[in-house]
């Protein structure tokens, strides 16, 4: 199966289709310095910062496009010349068009498709043609326009990741933020047991947008300090908003399968934990139950638990009893696995006595 990994980077935060949005903002405006200048510098066309110096030394005030409208450099008039032909094209051709002929002319898809990771590369690029083709389907027309809605989408966080075809065909790697508002046939949430971070609680200060500030207190003359009551206050409201935020992101998660939800929920020492969650698991779940959650798999575990399918985790807990929910319309299937069994015995150091000395063929060289 062709398999695509999300490397945490947004669709128009990859470097091929930043520069060919610049690119397009250049043909629908030349006169943006920061576009203008990223496309220079771009491997489309190569600028060094020394010749981008030597242009604005010629005029130090005004647009960029007005310095290199009079620059004589081969390298000026090339760029120059290029984008006068683009502009002139993009009067009377569609952005798609329009796309397929910037690919050509400054190939596009033989450039970017040399770097490293090039065919994900090149995938992008195939993607934005799709993108122009929707945008055009929806009845819109002209460069201008474009532009102006890409612009406004990533202003309001609205333009993310795009499928490429690559990823289409096969398995997508993602996270869970990445997958808002996206649905797949099978889903499988893994790492449930990844267990909340508290790394924003162990500053000396924190910090709440409507509550102001909770401080320690420090006892120069002691040399301690402690937690000040508007602290501990401060610390169990952003704990409880931080807990409300990962019940949003869990449900972004359960509900992005269309078919067949997969969970994955690996613990050690799996009896007494889930003896503690029996303990305290109900139907509906107790809030004091949700706030002692920590992980999402806990979270999972509280109001499972209850349920006739899961049988098998109850008599891990050595409880036995068929639960008080039974299969409704939406039936579990829960399995329990032995880490062990999934170790071959070559990987069982236990197996082997202590002294034994390894086969000679397999002494390190």
């Amino acid at each position: 199966l062709h398999c695509a990994a999300d490397a945490g980077e947004d669709f128009f935060a990859s470097m091929e289709i930043a520069v060919l949005f610049a690119l397009l903002q250049v043909i629908d405006n030349p006169r943006q310095d920061v576009p203008l200048i990223a496309v220079l510098r771009s491997p489309l066309f190569g600028f060094t910062p020394d010749e981008l110096a030597a242009i604005r030394a010629r005029q130090r005030t005004g647009d960029f496009y007005d310095a290199l409208l009079l620059s004589e450099d081969i390298h000026s008039v090339e760029f120059l010349s290029t984008l006068d032909v683009l502009r002139n094209s993009a009067a009377h051709l569609s952005v798609r068009e329009l796309l397929s002929e910037i690919y050509r002319r400054c190939n596009v898809l033989g450039i970017f498709g040399a770097m490293r990771r090039g065919a994900e590369r090149k995938e992008n690029l195939l993607a934005f043609l799709e993108l122009s083709e929707d945008y055009a389907r929806s009845g819109r027309q002209g460069l201008f326009d474009f532009v102006r809605t890409l612009r406004e989408q990533l202003a309001e966080g609205e333009a993310g990741s795009m499928q490429t075809a690559h990823a289409s065909s096969g398995v997508r790697i993602m996270s869970i933020h990445k997958s808002k508002g996206l649905e797949f046939p099978v889903v499988i949430l893994s790492d449930l047991a990844r267990r909340f971070s508290n790394m924003d609680f162990l500053s000396s200060v924190l910090v709440h947008p409507q509550l102001g500030l909770g401080p320690v207190c420090v006892d120069t003359q002691r040399h301690i300090q402690y937690p000040t009551v508007a602290r501990q206050a401060l610390e169990r409201t952003l704990r409880r908003e931080a807990k409300a935020e990962e019940l949003r992101v869990l449900y972004v998660a359960m509900t992005r399968a269309k078919e067949k939800l997969v969970m994955v929920h690996t613990q050690a020492n799996a009896k007494s934990r889930v003896a503690d969650l029996l303990a305290l698991s109900d139907c509906p779940v107790l809030p004091e139950a949700v706030d002692s959650g920590k992980c999402m798999g806990d979270w999972i575990m509280l109001p499972l638990l209850q349920r006739s399918e899961a049988a098998s985790l109850r008599e891990l807990a050595g409880q036995n009893g068929e639960g008080r929910f039974y299969a409704d319309e939406t039936p579990w299937t829960v399995r329990v696995h032995d880490g062990l069994s999934f170790v071959t015995p070559q990987q069982r150091p236990d197996d082997a006595p202590v002294d034994a000395a390894p086969p000679k063929d397999e002494l390190p060289v």
